[in-house]
């Protein structure tokens, strides 16, 4: 019900239509929030960090690490291993991706420039086809950025969507956005930590207490039902192959929401290389 400049400057805003009673139409009561910090970011793999030249290196040498214990524990420590090392990558080359892009925009046009003055000059000219290569890296890891964090791919590869991605990012971070909610007992809440309150008030009353008069399952009214049958569970129980590991992860989009660790399909996209071995197992 608002264009993008209003959303620009109004967005943390919400509205809340009231019942019409005996009129045509609802009243809508608007409410514009101060801008909330949302707190330490959590970690989440983007895949513009397998640009770096150093990247395979890095996972590597992180997944590579000696842990002990179960195949599982193993894993869950090798990924927590890998999570570090990439946060540090972050921090070297991609900590502003669009001021990097930006950069290495203005080299690119001033070595063009240079070439237009000396157009004879070989020093010149291999300057200029590198800092255009410089930027087409630093443009290509920009655009991954956001066309991930929008969770919408390219119209075509090599279109510039930059509007659109932006656009995107905007309305994603306005729909999870929570200003406002009513809790357990009818009441409305709008500050943050009351709302914060309200959503761990709720999952402690359903997930942490005991239910004193739970009504135990009954195995012979369960096996009424739907259940698997003999040759069921062979399927179930069959051998698979590291093919069949790969076609199931890498038949899941990149841009789908991570697990807790922040690591989705793009990471074993990337790395299958380095991480198949433990993976298939």
């Amino acid at each position: 019900m608002a264009n993008q400049a209003w959303q620009g400057i109004f967005s943390a805003a919400e509205v809340c239509f009231m019942p019409e009673g005996h009129f045509d139409h609802s009243t809508g009561l608007l409410t514009v929030y101060p801008r909330r910090d949302g707190g330490r970011k959590p970690f989440k793999y983007f895949t513009m960090w397998k640009s770096s030249p150093v990247f395979s290196e890095t996972v590597k040498k992180a997944w590579s690490s000696h842990i002990d214990g179960s195949k599982m524990f193993r894993l869950v420590c090798k990924l927590k291993k890998v999570k570090q090392a990439l946060r540090e990558l972050n921090k070297v080359g991609f900590t502003d991706v669009q001021a990097a892009g930006l950069k290495a925009y203005q080299e690119m046009v001033n070595a063009q420039n240079a070439l237009h003055s000396n157009p004879t000059d070989a020093s010149v000219a291999d300057a200029e086809l590198k800092a255009i290569q410089e930027y087409k890296e630093k443009h290509k890891a920009y655009l991954a950025f956001l066309s991930q964090k929008a969770k919408v791919n390219w119209l075509k590869e090599g279109d510039e969507n930059t509007a659109l991605f932006h656009q995107s990012i905007k309305a994603r971070r306005v729909q999870n956005k929570v200003y406002s909610i009513c809790d357990m007992n009818g009441n409305w809440k709008d500050t943050a930590d009351e709302v914060s309150e309200a959503f761990l008030a709720y999952y402690r009353m359903l997930l942490g207490t005991t239910h004193e008069h739970r009504t135990p399952v009954i195995k012979q009214i369960v096996q009424q039902g739907l259940v698997c049958q003999d040759h069921h569970r062979s399927i179930l129980n069959a051998p698979y192959t590291a093919d069949e590991v790969k076609s199931a992860l890498f038949s899941i989009p990149g841009v789908k929401a991570p697990g807790p660790n922040g690591f989705g399909s793009y990471f074993c996209k990337d790395a299958w290389h380095i991480v198949l071995m433990m993976v298939r197992r």
